[in-house]
């Protein structure tokens, strides 16, 4: 059973409860400015040396990259 759908405000897709508040989540990566587990991948960044996977925290909603 799904638990209760939410629009996501940071992308505007529809998602269940439980992923947005990432207890079906297996990999959690610590926000680099509050220390929040509340993270979110946002896409990816290109750079000289590749592809970066770039992350979005939901409780300050600052966007960056863990190296």
């Amino acid at each position: 059973m799904v638990g209760k759908i939410v629009n996501c405000p940071h992308c505007g897709k529809i998602i269940s409860e439980d992923v947005w508040n990432g207890s079906l989540r297996l990999e959690k990566v610590k926000c680099i400015a509050c220390g929040s587990l509340r993270t979110c991948k946002d896409g990816k960044r290109h750079t000289a040396s590749g592809k970066i996977q770039r992350y979005y925290c939901k409780d300050c909603g600052l966007r960056f990259s863990n190296p």
